[in-house]
């Protein structure tokens, strides 16, 4: 998605947050606060535990990641974007593991 359509979008994020014992998923979604060409930052209710799971959308049923939940804080939680780089990266790792 461009920076507009990121910013018109309700992301969703799944996890095992730390203060629930890390040990049951837990489900959030809100819209997107602020976008960069490597960051996404929004107001889904984070907690240690949940870094690297994914951030995403969906659209006709289907779900579409664009970040991977990185940091919290209180200006906002954030993902790293899934640019070209980022997806290179993906699809490397995964390669590797196959």
């Amino acid at each position: 998605l461009n920076d507009a359509q990121l910013l018109n979008t309700t992301l969703n994020l799944s996890g095992y947050p730390g203060d629930k014992g890390g040990s049951t998923q837990w489900f959030d979604k809100k819209r997107t606060k602020s976008v960069t060409s490597r960051r996404i930052v929004y107001e889904i209710d984070t907690m240690g535990g949940q870094s690297g799971s994914p951030v995403w959308y969906l659209a006709n049923g289907r779900r579409f990641a664009v970040g991977v939940h990185t940091n919290g804080s209180a200006s906002g939680n954030s993902a790293t974007r899934i640019n070209t780089s980022v997806l290179t990266n993906l699809q490397n790792w995964k390669a590797l593991g196959a």
